[in-house]
């Protein structure tokens, strides 16, 4: 879940997914499209294919075009995203809160109806034990879509796509036959992608990641008084690490994002701090 619901524009797509109203900004395509170009390219195809030893077809002649692996691409990540905020809805309804949907330009939302969000205080509806497992549910179920992705190729025999994340850690392909149907197998290439990484970076204590959310409950837990202002010091840290050590690395877009991040930490403690005396700090974010 990252920050607030954005408006509604005319091209917006609106439909129902096991009972929550989703709805599907145009700029979440463009998103997608921005991503996955570097990645759909044929060349990159080719290079992954035989990098990774997925097995498929690597003649560049008798690959589909551009076009085919950037659809597959943005369809992967839709399907991703979307379980992802599946799970949040899920177990705000167990909650007794309805939701809706809405995919936008950095990702995916779980809002609450009725909400607003306010920055750094935490829903008044939930306890601190309830709002970790809303958090929790969404990384959750992209790593179990990816889980029974695993599952199934496995079972079946079948080689498992596999890919570095952006940090470094490598996934094991293990052995098995492999995927011969290029389509198939860089569709569940693209579909692991996001359903791992995505639920890594979301599960990070930065705010307003998952990993935000959760680490913040947890600390109050721990104080309710000064809980708060230290999540938002671990977050601030955290994403200010992160954005050094992918700047060395040269992954300029995620750096930019930390640190993007890790700034928005800071102007929320420092207005959390000046508003401090006011009250607790409790609202609805």
């Amino acid at each position: 879940m990252l920050l607030g619901e954005p408006a509604r524009t005319r091209y917006d797509l609106n439909f129902n997914c096991c009972g929550f109203p989703v709805r599907v900004s145009p700029f979440f395509w463009l998103m997608g499209l921005f991503l996955g170009l570097p990645i759909a390219d044929r060349n990159q195809v080719v290079y992954l294919l035989k990098f990774h030893e997925f097995g498929a077809s690597t003649d560049i002649e008798q690959l589909p075009q551009n076009w085919a692996f950037v659809l597959l691409w943005i369809g992967a990540l839709f399907l991703s995203i979307l379980i992802h905020e599946l799970g949040h809805t899920i177990v705000l309804r167990k909650c007794g809160i309805s939701s809706h949907i809405v995919l936008y330009h950095l990702g995916g939302l779980a809002v609450r109806d009725g909400s607003t969000y306010a920055g750094y205080g935490h829903t008044q509806q939930l306890n601190s034990k309830n709002q970790i497992m809303v958090s929790a549910a969404g990384p959750a179920a992209q790593l179990l879509l990816a889980g029974l992705v695993f599952a199934v190729l496995r079972i079946g025999g079948f080689r498992v796509p596999y890919f570095e994340t952006v940090f470094g850690v490598h996934l094991p392909v293990g052995t098995g036959l492999p995927i011969s149907n290029t389509l198939l197998c860089m569709f569940l290439f693209y579909l692991l992608v996001p359903s791992i990484a995505w639920a890594i970076f979301n599960l990070l204590p930065v705010y307003p990641l998952d990993g935000g959310h959760i680490s913040r409950e947890l600390f109050l837990l721990l104080n309710p008084r000064e809980g708060i202002r230290y999540s938002l010091t671990l977050s601030i840290a955290t994403a200010g690490g992160i954005a050094i050590y992918m700047f060395s690395r040269d992954n300029i877009f995620v750096a930019v994002m930390m640190g993007w991040l890790g700034y928005s930490s800071y102007q929320i403690l420092q207005a959390y701090m000046g508003n401090r005396f006011g009250g607790p700090g409790r609202s609805s974010w």
